[in-house]
């Protein structure tokens, strides 16, 4: 079993608990008013200072529950905003076009179609992409996707995250690999960048 380092806690600290957050406020060796900051599940403190008045410790023990008590309100509203999202089923409908873009010294273009859907899930073919004319470069070009052109016949299974974004917009994309590369929808004639360093 591996070991859980504590929560250090000051002797005779008075608690103060907030939306996700303690603080522990009490007295260092030499008198001065001090806290430590524990958010979450940390066992690492937030911060853990000494101040040189009351009113200041107090000033930022209150800004830190504002802000704690703020963020958890922003993340209870997403959550809110996303179920509610979810709920309205599947943003990709049959024949959508996905992209994910990838790559470390080059950039891989990936193209997929969307084939079937239900509430939450995608099934992908990927499509080839052509070039745009007029559109090369050295190592490079962009390219658009050509519907209905598949370039394999193996179709993939796939759960689509929804995401609501800052102005209210509902978004989504689906994780086509398993190290991290994400497809976003795109229209018909869009373009990507694609290159090849080596």
């Amino acid at each position: 079993m591996r070991y859980k380092m504590p929560r250090w806690v000051p002797e005779g600290a008075k608690a103060v608990e907030g939306e996700g957050v303690v603080v522990y406020l009490y007295e260092n060796r030499r008198g001065q008013p001090s806290a430590v900051c524990y958010g979450g599940k940390r066992t690492k403190p937030d911060y853990n200072y000494c101040y040189m008045t009351a009113e200041a410790r107090d000033k930022r023990v209150a800004e830190t529950l504002a802000a704690y008590a703020e963020r958890a309100a922003r993340k209870a509203a997403e959550k809110a905003a996303r179920k509610a999202a979810t709920a309205k089923g599947n943003p990709l409908k049959v024949g959508d076009l996905l992209s994910a873009s990838w790559g470390y010294e080059q950039t891989n273009v990936d193209y997929y179609q969307v084939v079937k859907t239900t509430k939450r899930m995608v099934w992908l073919r990927k499509v080839a992409g052509e070039t745009v004319e007029g559109s090369e470069g050295r190592d490079c070009c962009r390219l658009r996707p050509c519907k209905d052109q598949f370039t394999s016949e193996e179709v993939v299974k796939k759960l689509v995250q929804v995401r609501v974004e800052k102005d209210g917009s509902v978004s989504c994309s689906v994780k086509v690999r398993d190290w991290g590369v994400w497809a976003t929808p795109c229209r018909e004639g869009e373009t990507n960048y694609c290159s090849w360093y080596y």
